[in-house]
């Protein structure tokens, strides 16, 4: 079962040269407890193609341009 199979939330998109970004959190199974962060790109902001996966357990992110770079920050941990 993919780690976003149960859904995604939390989608923070960006336009970068007339495509589309969007970074998300995600969860598999019923429970919406994140369990991976996803990078998928669109030229339409509709269709859109995972291009990097990163399976968590627990995470908060944001994303920020920082010069001409785009980081995307995120906090891992137990949440106890």
């Amino acid at each position: 079962e993919a780690w976003d199979s149960g859904g995604v939330f939390r989608p923070w998109v960006v336009v970068l040269f007339g495509n589309y970004c969007m970074y998300y959190a995600g969860f598999a199974g019923e429970e919406p407890e994140p369990q991976g962060i996803g990078l998928a790109s669109s030229t339409d902001g509709l269709d859109w193609k995972t291009v990097l996966a990163l399976d968590l357990s627990s995470l908060e992110e944001t994303v920020a341009a920082i010069t001409d770079n785009w980081q995307m920050w995120f906090l891992f941990g137990s949440g106890n």
